[in-house]
């Protein structure tokens, strides 16, 4: 006698998705993130530009204190001082000081986020 009773619907459903349902699935195209991302310390600011990417209608941009993270989503609309989606190539950093780091990903009108870059 089998006594999991309740887990028994999620090994049928996986077993009928991977008999199934993935042979179906399509993965989706993801925008690329920019390609080189410039940043400039100016005073007490930092200003960002990237070239544009195809397929991105918004890009979001990450800070941290070192590689490797942690990452705060800086034009997050639920970060402490929200401002919204960037969808020109660049952006200015009002709170970060040197040494930070930068990471900019794109975002397709679907709201799928491209991979990171595989340095900071």
């Amino acid at each position: 006698r089998w006594k999991n009773w309740p887990d028994l619907p999620f090994y049928i459903l996986a077993d009928v998705l991977v008999r199934e349902g993935l042979a179906h699935a399509e993965r989706p195209s993801l925008p690329a993130a920019p390609t080189s991302v410039d940043v400039r310390r100016n005073g007490a600011v930092t200003e960002l530009a990237w070239p544009r990417t195809t397929g991105a209608t918004d890009y979001r941009v990450y800070r941290a204190k070192h590689a490797g993270g942690p990452y705060v989503w800086l034009n997050s609309p639920y970060f402490e001082h929200p401002t919204g989606p960037t969808q020109d190539p660049h952006y200015t950093d009002q709170t970060g000081s040197a040494g930070d780091v930068y990471v900019v990903t794109a975002v397709d009108a679907k709201g799928r986020e491209s991979a990171w870059p595989d340095a900071p």
